[in-house]
């Protein structure tokens, strides 16, 4: 045991590259700095590394700045590239960092190509890696996430599952002995800005896009499978243009870009109820996800916290790895059809009786995967 006042220091590198890792990030970030305040034994010092894989304002520097995550220690910039190109680039500037660093954990999270880089470097080099939101499948290879999160469990000293549904995957994966329950990370976040929120004028948030509270959608889309097709995109927006009520869709440069390329322009020009704006900051995000009537998204991220704030939720995608929320109809797999997200989003009526409060955790996530992390792991 270390003296008292003499504080053991673990170093945790931490990964990130994409929107929905800053927000998890910054919940490490919020526990790291709590715990070194109260702790007498063990402290962390945090070294992030940002790939650079979102790198536009409004996905990248703009959430460092409104959640305060400490700047990253260095950005690789990678950028756009396929998923060879792109995972390649970042092990090599990842390689490098965690030579010079000598980290004791490298946290990952999630399953983006920066996850799959920085679990890959981190074994080769023999350092101990933890993933954190491990455990969830869609049973679908063809799916480059659904690669990432299984080469990252399997390679991973520590899997830090979400909930009981991921634990169970991991046991049958043979994974058991490495994984604990620790909770949603994300809830932390969540959690932290909604005690924010008094400080938020509501009405002129809203106001801004135009909407009225318990009046409107709130859509994303921006999964491959979909940006890619150009008949699948369409059926998406033509679904979200012809909705009987106002839809805000905060589009993701990515999916922009793929409209562009597929001549769909037409489909985001104002005059229906389609409201098209730039990706918003987290805090918006959060009055327009609390203040909506339903959630119509193929993101993980925004499915999950659709159910935090008990709002129906559409899937646009053929699957969700959140399973959990499939229960009591709080959300409804339409897949990409037109007619089935219309026809979804016109019927979806969720029991109240079947909610489960603490499915996701308690919202102390960052706090369990620090304290394993004291003793050793």
């Amino acid at each position: 045991m270390a003296h008292l006042g003499m504080a053991r220091e673990n170093e945790l590198l931490i990964v990130v590259g994409a929107r929905p890792q800053f927000i998890k990030a910054a919940a490490m970030s919020s526990g790291i700095q709590a715990w070194n305040q109260e702790s007498r034994e063990t402290k962390f010092k945090e070294v992030i590394v940002h790939t650079g894989q979102h790198y536009d304002y409004e996905l990248s520097e703009g959430f460092f700045e409104e959640l305060k995550i400490p700047k990253p220690h260095i950005n690789l910039d990678v950028k756009s590239g396929s998923h060879a190109v792109q995972t390649a680039k970042m092990m090599v500037g990842l390689e490098k960092l965690m030579q010079e660093q000598s980290p004791n954990w490298v946290i990952v999270f999630g399953d983006t190509n920066s996850t799959l880089a920085g679990v890959l470097s981190a074994a080769k080099l023999k350092i101990p890696v933890a993933h954190v939101e491990a455990g969830l499948r869609e049973h679908n290879r063809h799916i480059p996430e659904e690669v990432n999160k299984i080469v990252a469990d399997h390679l991973a000293d520590l899997c830090f599952a979400p909930t009981k549904l991921a634990m169970e995957t991991l046991a049958r994966e043979g994974l058991a002995e490495r994984s604990v329950l620790v909770g949603d990370i994300m809830l932390d976040t969540t959690r932290r800005m909604l005690e924010c929120q008094s400080n938020l004028s509501v009405p002129q948030i809203l106001a801004r896009f135009g909407v009225t509270q318990n009046e409107f959608a709130l859509a994303t889309t921006h999964r491959a499978i979909i940006r890619e097709r150009p008949e699948l995109l369409r059926d998406v927006l033509e679904a979200l243009r012809e909705m009987p009520f106002p839809v805000v869709l905060p589009l993701h440069p990515s999916t922009r870009s793929a409209i562009k390329d597929h001549h769909l322009e037409a489909l985001i020009e104002p005059g229906t109820n389609l409201r098209v704006v730039p990706p918003v900051k987290y805090s918006e995000m959060i009055v327009l996800l609390s203040n909506c009537r339903v959630v119509l998204s193929d993101s993980g991220g925004l499915i999950k916290e659709a159910y935090y704030f008990k709002k129906p939720c559409v899937t646009l995608d053929y699957q969700t790895e959140w399973v959990e929320t499939l229960g009591g109809g709080w959300n409804v797999v339409a897949g990409p059809n037109k007619e089935h997200i219309l026809e979804v989003s016109s019927a979806i009526k969720p029991d109240p009786t079947s909610y489960r409060e603490d499915i996701f955790g308690v919202g102390q996530t960052a706090r369990r995967i620090l304290e394993i992390l004291s003793a050793g792991g």
